[in-house]
């Protein structure tokens, strides 16, 4: 059984979700301690038991512990066999985050897997929103051999969340995908997207004029940015910019909250994206820690403007559970065989 700190470099729920993903993945029990032991409220929340209970489901896993509060548990894989899997969560957590744990073990099924998700939330703080992982991880991950499709049925916002999400994926064929160029940029989109509630105050409009006016001064290729309003139980909403280049897509986002103005929304997104455009980067600072897995597997490289702490923490923890190592040179990652 191979154990993780679960205190490691940022020690948030991201070493408990990709831990379960590695362990259905490769067959390799784990203990995962001292899990968010420095958050002020240590151990699982609901999103992180529902990701561990959905792979448990998808391979057939004991677990041991899995409670909301739990600073340690344990997952004993069996074999993926499952072709579809349900998630129920009660709470706004995030759906991206869910998603996080059950993709990876999916791709390495023998047949297709519908992921059906009921609850949660699709935008919200410090987790994935369903828009980015729909328009810019799924392409990028396509590259690798990883294809999936997501069905976004109903938006949640916080409080409530009430979300229902439906992703279909198809069996891995790896292929490995070394990103060194981004290319010529070839257009910007984006999608500016908020609550029915919000529709007379015109916030997804907003957004869009914000963002779009802070673009179209530094930036030459064409911007379309899409609107649009969804039903949801609570209000909310968000903006999403893609930077779409020869050889891969550059992405920030930004969510509204209460008092903070559409405009300021739409401004703080498109600032993020010029930063990330005038960096090396060929990928994002939200998408180097989520390609790695995928790169671990298929095998390649790409550069980065900032090395953060998630991406640190799952070299670490891939390194535990597959016969790779991570080799970082500048600003430069790259993956090879043990």
């Amino acid at each position: 059984m191979i154990t993780v700190q679960g205190d490691y470099g940022e020690g948030g729920g991201a070493i408990v979700r990709l831990s379960a993903a590695l362990s259905a993945l490769t067959g390799k029990p784990v203990k995962i301690t001292n899990i968010r032991a420095k958050r002020c409220s240590p151990g699982l929340r609901e999103q992180h038991k529902r990701g561990i209970l959905a792979v448990a489901e998808l391979c057939n896993a004991e677990t041991k512990n899995v409670e909301v509060g739990s600073t340690e548990i344990e997952f004993i894989p069996g074999k993926i066999k499952k072709n579809a899997v349900h998630v129920n969560i009660g709470t706004a957590g995030s759906v991206g985050l869910v998603l996080q744990a059950l993709l990876l073990p999916c791709f390495k099924a023998d047949k297709e897997v519908r992921i059906e998700i009921k609850g949660g939330g699709t935008l919200g703080l410090w987790s994935p929103n369903v828009l980015y992982t729909k328009h810019v991880l799924f392409p990028m991950i396509e590259k690798l051999g990883f294809k999936a499709e997501m069905d976004v049925k109903r938006h949640g916002f916080f409080p409530r969340g009430g979300a229902e999400v439906s992703v279909k994926t198809h069996p891995a064929k790896e292929k490995e995908l070394n990103i060194e160029k981004r290319g010529e940029l070839l257009k910007v989109k984006g999608i500016s997207l908020s609550s029915a509630g919000l529709k007379k105050r015109e916030v997804a409009e907003r957004m869009k004029r914000s963002a779009r006016q802070i673009l179209g001064k530094k930036l030459s290729c064409p911007i379309k940015i899409d609107v649009e309003y969804v039903d949801a139980y609570d209000n909310g909403c968000g903006i999403l910019l893609m930077a779409e280049h020869e050889n891969c897509i550059i992405a920030w986002d930004a969510l509204g909250a209460l008092g903070k103005r559409a405009e300021a929304v739409g401004k703080e997104a498109a600032e993020g994206l010029l930063l990330h455009l005038s960096g090396p980067g060929t990928v994002d600072d939200y998408m180097s820690d989520q390609l790695l897995p995928y790169m671990a597997l298929a095998g390649g490289s790409f550069c980065f403007n900032s090395l953060t702490s998630h991406a640190k923490t799952n070299m670490w923890l891939i390194e535990k559970f597959l016969p790779v190592k991570f080799n970082v040179e500048g600003s430069r990652i790259s993956v090879e065989k043990r």
